[in-house]
């Protein structure tokens, strides 16, 4: 606190208290969970009616695989891109239609959507599936002090959001891959539709 010679007032420096809150903000600002950049933007998902909502929090961990098409944006004449009346960007498939999985551990495997190409790249999906339950059993087992083939299962959810063009039968059948690999929970995002 500082004072003027020969007044009775007191003048407060707010100097270092402005200092501690914008330490303390960018404090937080460092330490905020950044599991959200995982979930890719260009993933439409499916609408349903029965979708309930994402908890913003969880207690655990969780392996989140994007199943997407591959998308770019529909341009005007003068090279803008075409807006809906909520402002997002109208996004076109690329042609060829191509797929793309985002599974952590990796990069991402992108494959035409032909039935040969899916082929591989479902298969390619389910070895990194495999890997990722391999390397999580590894961590356990140092963790817990155990041995690997004692853990048969695994409480990692996995959060699956699969593309509202991809096909069912493809993700259908990595849901059956991750569960096969011993993973216990398996979710599939959609976007709850309003009546």
């Amino acid at each position: 606190m500082a004072s003027s010679v020969g007044s009775n007032e007191m003048e407060v420096n707010l100097t270092p208290l402005l200092d501690l809150v914008l330490q303390l903000i960018m404090f937080f600002l460092a330490c905020i969970n950044f599991a959200a950049d995982q979930a890719s933007g260009n993933v439409q998902l499916p609408l349903s009616i029965s979708a309930t909502e994402i908890q913003p929090k969880t207690e655990q961990d969780y392996i989140l695989v994007n199943i997407e098409l591959v998308r770019k944006d529909r341009l005007k004449p003068d090279g803008e891109p075409v807006r809906t009346p909520d402002g997002k960007p109208v996004r076109d498939p690329v042609e060829p239609r191509t797929l793309k999985f985002r599974i952590p551990g990796g990069d991402d495997i992108t494959f035409l959507d032909r039935p040969d190409q899916k082929s591989v790249g479902l298969g390619r999906a389910m070895n990194r599936m495999k890997e990722l339950a391999k390397n999580l059993r590894f961590r356990i087992s140092a963790r817990d002090n155990v041995k690997v083939d004692s853990i048969k299962e695994l409480k990692v959810p996995i959060i699956v959001r699969g593309d509202v063009e991809a096909e069912y039968t493809m993700i259908y059948q990595l849901i059956q891959q991750c569960k096969n690999a011993g993973f216990q929970r398996v979710e599939l995002r959609a976007i709850t539709k309003n009546n």
